[in-house]
């Protein structure tokens, strides 16, 4: 079978050969780990997933495919060798980051776009208690440089929450996005060894599929939607992306409003406007 349209490093696919295993199987994807890289199949051509690959439902719905069976990326080939298949991965790759060069609203501007799609999405949507107060209180502390005292609170914040991608980590996902924004503008931000210290700390304290996208946050990559979403808050001479929002917030149980959440916390604290 060949796949639709990938979302992957190209030094990846590039590599002559990987070895891996299916991690995890759900009735709408699939996650493979292949070499250190976990790989999410998807049917969902909008999602824009990094590290993903989009096939067709009728393809994704014959690999029937289980936990632990083994995989090996070769030849630009994903192969499961225990179904005899092989997903072809020529296709068009899509790039996951910020274009360099960007130019800002200004910030009365980039205010009055974050106060209206609080109040039109949000629904005064918070995260966890615990996760709040120390949300606000990190992002404080990144606005002193003080890498110290920003790991010690890392520590008290990666992982904290439910799911497959624990709140905290969806509210440190839009944070990291904003800041990769910014930095695509051309704008300094404190600590910027910030993402590389979460993807470093996470480490036991968070999910599989949570450090998968911590880690691609360290590499400045996010998933489409998220980049369109940042795009149409900050960038001039744009409007709302209202589709983009709607994907967005429909991202899991709760994770889009976490990931907003995070958007929103840093920037009521001043740390990136």
């Amino acid at each position: 079978m060949k796949a639709l349209r990938t979302y992957l490093l190209p030094e990846f696919t590039a590599m002559p050969e990987l070895a891996g295993y299916v991690h995890s199987v759900f009735t709408h994807a699939v996650n493979v780990v292949v070499g250190d890289v976990m790989v999410t199949l998807v049917i969902d051509r909008e999602a824009g997933i990094p590290d993903s690959i989009v096939l067709r439902p009728e393809d994704f719905s014959t690999l029937h495919l289980r936990y632990g069976e083994p995989v090996r990326l070769e030849a630009r080939r994903l192969v499961f060798p225990a179904k005899n298949l092989a997903i072809d991965l020529s296709c068009v790759n899509h790039e996951n980051t910020f274009p360099a060069g960007l130019r800002l609203a200004s910030p009365k501007e980039r205010k009055r776009r974050l106060v209206m799609v609080e109040q039109q999405f949000l629904d005064e949507h918070r995260l966890p208690e615990p996760v709040e107060k120390r949300f606000h209180k990190l992002i404080l502390v990144i606005n002193t440089s003080d890498s110290g005292k920003t790991e010690k609170l890392l520590l008290e914040l990666i992982g904290l929450g439910q799911g497959l991608t624990p709140s905290a980590d969806d509210g440190l996902l839009g944070l990291l996005a904003v800041r990769a924004f910014w930095t695509a503008a051309g704008v300094s931000v404190p600590l910027p060894e910030l993402p590389a210290m979460i993807y470093r700390l996470s480490a036991s304290r968070t999910t599989d599929v949570s450090r998968k996208y911590l880690r691609c946050a360290a590499q400045g990559r996010f998933s489409l939607p998220l980049i369109r979403v940042i795009s149409s808050l900050f960038f001039i001479n744009t409007k709302l992306d209202y589709s983009a929002f709607f994907a967005l917030l429909n991202t899991g149980h709760s994770s889009g409003r976490d990931i907003f959440r995070g958007i929103l916390i840093a920037a009521d604290k001043k740390s990136l406007l």
